[in-house]
């Protein structure tokens, strides 16, 4: 159950991220398979993972935000450091609901096939999470993946 403040949370893993100079971020391809070429001797596969959280209109609270992944194994382990952020002391006068996004790259290890589940902890709390599935491509053939167009 979400917070009593908090309007929606969201995590995205990309491939791409673009930050615009007004600090509007844009999402670009979104990612939730992996695949490893047979020949690949990568270590790791990097993506961005996008947070986004909304809140009511005159919250003005500071929070404790953590990223936490799980691997194909069910070991846990925080990514990057906690972030304490604090949604201000003035409200919108429109009343519009207040946000608070972050990006950053994560690395996945190769190492170990399978998903990944990516959690947003708010205040110690999961409010959001999203899996990432890394699969080594078969050397017999093409991969098949479903298109749109065949949903």
């Amino acid at each position: 159950m979400l917070p009593p403040t908090l309007i929606s949370a969201s995590v995205h893993a990309r491939a791409y991220v673009l930050e615009e100079k007004t600090g509007s971020i844009s999402l670009i391809k979104i990612v939730d398979t992996l695949w490893i070429e047979p020949d690949s001797d990568e270590s790791e596969i990097r993506i961005t993972v996008v947070v986004m959280l909304k809140f009511q209109p005159f919250e003005q609270s500071t929070h404790l935000i953590q990223l936490r992944g799980t691997y194909p194994s069910g070991e846990t382990s925080d990514v990057g450091k906690p972030v304490t952020f604090d949604m201000g002391h003035e409200s919108f006068a429109n009343g519009q609901p207040r946000g608070y996004h972050a990006s950053g790259g994560v690395p996945i290890p190769t190492s170990e096939l399978g998903t990944y589940y990516f959690s947003v902890l708010l205040d110690g709390e999961a409010v959001a999470r999203t899996p990432v599935t890394l699969i080594r491509r078969s050397t017999e053939g093409p991969a098949h993946s479903v298109s749109q167009a065949e949903l």
